[in-house]
């Protein structure tokens, strides 16, 4: 599947473009889906700049796992 609003980000984040095409695939028969899936994008957008920028990915992991549990 192809979505000319997520396809540049296919060469260097490929998780990222299948997230975003899966979301707008299905925005409008089942948002609460595409609402997931953004939500796993906007993660998954969170864990690469942490770790671009030298946060220690699994600190965050383990706060995510907290913030969850609360």
């Amino acid at each position: 599947m192809q979505s000319q609003n997520f396809e540049f980000l296919r060469e260097k984040f490929p998780l990222l473009s299948d997230l975003g095409v899966l979301a707008e695939a299905v925005i409008y028969t089942d948002p609460g889906s595409a609402t997931t899936r953004l939500r796993s994008f906007a993660e998954e957008v969170v864990e690469i700049y942490l770790g671009k920028n030298g946060f220690n990915i699994f600190i965050f992991i383990k706060l995510k796992i907290k913030l969850t549990l609360i």
